[in-house]
Formats: C-alpha cells, structure tokens, sequence
C-alpha cells in the first residue's frame, strides 16, 4: 500500500491471492474475490500460494513511478522478499526497509493513528472495495495498559494489508 500524508491521508493499496484460492471460494459460493480480480481490486497469482516473486515485480515497477521513502513489513515471515527488495535498492533511504512487529509494543500508536484516521474519514482510498472490506474486519483490541493493536475479526489473507497498513 503506498501512503500519501498531507491533507489526510490518500493510500493507493494494492493487494495479492492465490489463484487457486479464488477459484476455491468461487467454488464455495463466494464469487467476491474473483470479482475483485476482475475488476483489478486483487491480483490473483498463479497456484495455491502467494507468489512473493510477483510481489517482488510488482513493488520494482512501483518505485519506478514512486519515490518509495520507506517500506514497512511485518518482521515475522518477510525474510526472503526483504532482501530481494534490499538488494534491488527498492527505497530511496539506505534505512528505507522498516521491520515491523504486530504485537502491542509495536502496534500501539500506529493503530491508535489508524483508528483516527478512519473516524474522522481522513483515510482516503477512493472507495477501493477490498480495502473497505479489510478495514471493515478489523477491530480494536485493548491490553490491560491500554496499549491498542489490531485483530482480525474474520477473513482469509487480504485483512493482513490493513495491519500492514499501520506500520
């Protein structure tokens, strides 16, 4: 997802499915995933997992049009695609690659931030139907410090953008 501050917030998000995982829940009786695929909501890759090539592809051709300052990922998983991206010199800082964790500590002030920025409609990302449908699936979850992180209520893969989204 690339983030634009200033007058709120404009995100451009961008998401990835298995194929195979369409047609499953197409067969299922959720035809929504392959809708958005052909609509150009979600880039489906081929096979039964995310092709993190594809990924890899599709962010190169992204700092080509952006000056990508920063790229936050979650820590947990990310390993190999990081360091592609680290050796393509995808960001314009030396520091730009941001590891990211999804526990509390981390998540805290960002889901805090994320939070305002949805209830005071300060999040603009023109209606985009899967990150609605995202946004919509997460919820709040307080610890006992009041510390704040997000939860996923329900929902395969997609919802994990949205925590990405407040790193």
């Amino acid at each position: 997802m690339l983030v634009f501050p200033g007058a709120g917030y404009a995100v451009l998000p961008f998401f990835w499915i298995p194929k195979d995982t369409v047609d499953l829940l197409e067969e299922k009786g959720d035809p929504t995933y392959a809708m958005w695929v052909r609509q150009g909501y979600l880039k489906a890759t081929e096979g039964n997992v995310t092709d993190y090539d594809v990924i890899r592809t599709d962010i190169g051709a992204l700092a080509e049009r952006f000056d990508i300052q920063e790229l936050a990922y979650d820590r947990w998983g990310a390993t190999q695609l990081i360091t592609q991206l680290q050796g393509d010199g995808i960001t314009s800082k030396d520091d730009g690659l941001v590891g990211f964790g999804q526990g509390y500590a981390s998540m805290s002030a960002p889901s805090k931030e994320f939070e305002k920025l949805i209830l005071s409609h300060a999040l603009r990302h023109g209606n985009h139907p899967v990150m609605t449908w995202c946004v919509g699936n997460v919820a709040v979850e307080q610890d006992a410090a009041g510390n704040t992180t997000a939860r996923v209520l329900l929902a395969p893969k997609p919802v994990t953008i949205v925590l990405l989204a407040l790193s």
